[in-house]
């Protein structure tokens, strides 16, 4: 049995002096001799407040209650069984915010194995929030998991092969809330910064105004979370050779969402329209990890990698039943980028002439020309189609190790596959003469100092393969050998490493993680460290 209470406090009060110094004001004259000459003017005249008073305070408390009592014992001839129990209770109390977070959580956990080879996990939660009213703010969550060891089993244990063999399989629901996702159930409201009259103009006429900032669904409930996983876990050749894999699948329902499409503006803004549980996705996807290590005298090598793949799209979502079906949401990926699709630049006026009257302000020669969807023969948000996905389908990472004597190299990379990025920071944009891209001198619409609505829409036009695949460190060292160290008890290692220094993108001239690094944001830097490292 366990258990323990924390008190987690933060109380801070500033106090202190104010004032303003001299404040100066330049005077453009001219001198006796008939020279232009500038002299300052004092505008403002320092002021000292040397009384001390209040100036700001903070103030977080965080308490949590942890108590947990297990059993665990063979109940026969290879029969194992072990429980577990865990409540949990915290509160966060924060100074501005509307009230105290406050959440509890009873959970149960039976888990019964037999003689190594079968295993069956059954899990039970039993949640609470105050971020919800009524009934709804406490929910039952159920789960299982199997498992079966098959290196266990008689027709493999003495393999030489299969060192290690495990199948497993599980199921459970979980609620989750955004952190936006605050005390739902109820109306917000904040003072506007404004003041209202009633009745006639005095001093005592004037009360300070509130506004509705949120309508609250007192029926809101949890969303909630369904994960199925199928997964393996094995190593083979004397443990030389390690392999897991899942297969997950995630279904998201009862979502939160202010359903805007479904209303009418007359209705007026979002803080009129409470969040109800109505938006659902699922996530698919594969995560996998392999490693092999293995010696050969002196010279000993490892190398693995990671890969994951994942897509999630929307089963359910609010938005209304469009006639043109491509610009529906529901089924397509969450991670969707819409836009337009663009085709090539115009030619001429009889280019412009020919084709769909676009809708984003005039148009000339040079200009931007986009395709029309529907074939209405306007171009505007009607048109907007699929351009790109914001996030990759697939992560990989790499590493190996290879040892010869007291020397050691190791290699590390990553990369992304299955984005897109959007050309929008001032690389891409023209902003007078702050650019210097290539692609700002070959390709770019035409140039005007009006500026043009049309050719700066989100479309294709501005969209680049985000993929990417990045050496993020190589090192070499060198350790000294122990004999040589037995006097200093110390393990000592000289070595060379170097950071970023290999990347492999379409992209030639900006970082494909970050396109505004050595923009508008510090760069991504290539380093070069030489160190020596002394384990005691």
């Amino acid at each position: 049995m366990k258990h323990y209470v924390s008190l987690d406090l933060y109380n801070e009060l500033v106090r202190g002096t104010g004032g303003n110094p001299n404040l100066y004001e330049p005077l453009f004259t001219v001198n006796d001799a008939g020279e232009d000459t500038t002299i300052l003017n004092i505008y403002t005249h320092e002021f000292q407040d040397l009384d001390i008073g209040h100036m700001d305070d903070d103030i977080t408390r965080h308490y949590t209650y942890y108590f947990n009592l297990d059993y665990d014992r063979e109940i026969g001839d290879g029969h194992f069984l072990n429980t577990d129990l865990l409540y949990f209770q915290n509160a966060l109390e924060r100074r501005g915010k509307t009230g105290d977070e406050k959440n509890q959580m009873l959970n149960g956990k039976i888990n019964y194995s037999f003689r190594n080879r079968y295993i069956i996990d059954l899990f039970m939660a039993y949640n609470g929030t105050q971020k919800l009213s009524g009934s709804n703010q406490f929910r039952f969550f159920p789960g299982f998991g199997v498992a079966w060891i098959a290196s266990s089993e008689s027709f493999l244990r003495n393999s030489p092969i299969v060192s290690f063999l495990k199948l497993r399989a599980s199921y459970g629901e979980s609620g989750y809330f955004n952190i936006s996702e605050y005390y739902v159930y109820r109306d917000t409201w904040y003072s506007s910064g404004s003041n209202v009259i009633f009745g006639t103009k005095d001093k005592y006429s004037d009360y300070p105004a509130y506004e509705l900032t949120q309508t609250g669904n007192p029926d809101a409930d949890w969303p909630v979370v369904k994960k199925l996983n199928a997964g393996i876990d094995a190593s083979f050749l004397k443990n030389s050779l390690s392999l897991a894999m899942d297969v997950y699948q995630n279904s998201y329902s009862g979502l939160l969402d202010r359903l805007i499409a479904y209303h009418p503006g007359i209705e007026g803004d979002t803080r009129f329209i409470p969040y109800e549980n109505y938006n659902a996705t699922e996530r698919r996807g594969i995560e996998a990890g392999i490693s092999y290590h293995n010696r050969a005298g002196e010279f000993g090598y490892m190398a693995g990698g990671t890969f994951a793949w994942s897509k999630e799209r929307y089963t359910r979502i609010a938005e209304l039943d469009y006639p043109d079906s491509y610009r529906t949401m529901e089924g397509k990926r969450t991670d969707a980028i819409w836009g337009l699709e663009s085709n090539g630049l115009f030619l001429d006026q009889e280019d412009i002439a020919s084709s769909a009257t676009q809708m984003f302000g005039p148009v000339y020669p040079g200009d931007i020309k986009y395709t029309d969807q529907n074939g209405d023969g306007l171009l505007d948000e009607r048109d907007e189609v699929i351009i790109g996905y914001s996030s990759p389908t697939v992560n990989i990472g790499i590493h190996c190790r290879l040892v010869y004597k007291n020397f050691s190299l190791f290699l590390q990379g990553a990369g992304t596959f299955g984005s897109d990025l959007v050309l929008n920071n001032p690389y891409y944009r023209n902003y007078g003469k702050d650019t210097y891209s290539a692609f700002m001198l070959n390709d770019y619409p035409r140039l005007t100092t009006y500026g043009s609505s049309n050719n700066l829409r989100l479309s294709d036009y501005w969209m680049s393969d985000g993929a990417f695949f990045r050496l993020k460190m190589v090192e070499f060292s060198y350790s000294l050998p122990a004999n040589t160290l037995n006097a200093l008890q110390t393990g000592l290692r000289i070595f060379v490493r170097g950071n970023n220094l290999l990347t492999f993108s379409g992209m030639e001239d900006l970082d494909p993680e970050n396109i505004d690094a050595g923009v508008t944001m510090y760069p991504l830097y290539k380093t070069w460290a030489v160190g020596i490292s002394i384990a005691l």
